[in-house]
């Protein structure tokens, strides 16, 4: 199962819930915003105890990839690059992915100009959408009635 939740509303809730029914049930789940997951890929580059693929592995072969919030990280042609080939790991390993985001399908593709078409593409392959609407539960919960 992949899917795509938009729109801010307890997206990174429900991604969580999945997660934690998964790991219950003794999946591999990673889960974290692209800005961590691209710190892991530069942190490689420094670093000869790992390489560059030994982090896209992690992100290519576990049950579950979730990517929260995308859409949030400054994007640069390394970036565009590599989000591109995170997703496409996904894909042609026909593994599972969740993607959280503010940004519809057509932002995505004007955000990432080089690769936008191509992620595009694979998320609408790959991922059922679902649009959560609603109060912020975060805003909800500290200010009452946000």
């Amino acid at each position: 199962m992949s899917l795509c939740c938009s729109l801010h509303k307890a997206k990174t809730h429900l991604a969580a819930a999945i997660a934690i029914s998964l790991l219950e049930k003794k999946k591999s789940v990673v889960f974290g915003t692209v800005t961590p997951f691209l710190g892991q890929i530069r942190k490689t580059f420094d670093d000869d105890r790992e390489h560059e693929w030994d982090v896209m592995r992690r992100f290519s072969w576990c049950d579950l990839l979730i990517i929260d919030d995308l859409g949030k990280e400054k994007v640069s042609d390394w970036v565009q690059q590599t989000v591109y080939e995170i997703i496409n790991n996904r894909y042609v390993n026909n593994k599972s992915l969740v993607i959280t985001t503010n940004m519809s399908l057509g932002d995505i593709r004007e955000r990432y100009q080089e690769h936008g078409d191509a992620i595009v593409s694979r998320i609408l392959e790959m991922c059922r959408g679902v649009r959560l609407d609603g109060p912020d539960w975060r805003k909800k919960r500290v200010l009452g009635n946000a």
